[in-house]
């Protein structure tokens, strides 16, 4: 059963410094933070040097044909998201459906934050739009 809340982004730039992202978020248990218009107010910046590279394992794998094919997988790695935002490797400007905070981020953004950094860890890459639902 759904809590009623949630945030959104889309990807706005991305360069060789860093990638920027719109966001916002609702709580529709609160008449003030429903965000019915999906108004993308805030903003979230990611610099390239918060990026975390995962673990990569490398093994041979036998197949039921006889013939050996390699196989790369992707282990994300910690991401320590409050210190990537204390040193400004992160930066965001809260959306003005923000009703709460950590370390001043708003708990959305955050939450998108750490999401996107572990996709980007997973695919090698930033996507597009992301949003989730609680």
């Amino acid at each position: 059963m759904s809590i009623g809340i949630g945030g959104f982004c889309s990807k706005l730039s991305e360069d060789e410094n860093e990638i920027t992202y719109s966001y916002s978020s609702y709580n529709l248990n609160d008449s003030n933070h429903k965000n019915l218009d999906k108004i993308e107010d805030g903003l979230i910046v990611i610099h390239r040097s918060a990026l975390i590279e995962p673990e990569i394992h490398k093994k041979i794998n036998r197949m039921p044909n006889g013939r050996k094919e390699s196989v790369i997988k992707r282990i994300p790695n910690d991401i320590p998201l409050s210190d990537l935002i204390r040193e400004g490797k992160i930066c965001v400007k809260n959306c003005s459906n923000t009703w709460k905070t950590i370390d001043d981020c708003d708990v959305v953004a955050y939450n998108i934050c750490y999401h996107l950094l572990i996709e980007y860890q997973i695919y090698g890459c930033f996507s597009e739009n992301w949003s989730y639902n609680k």
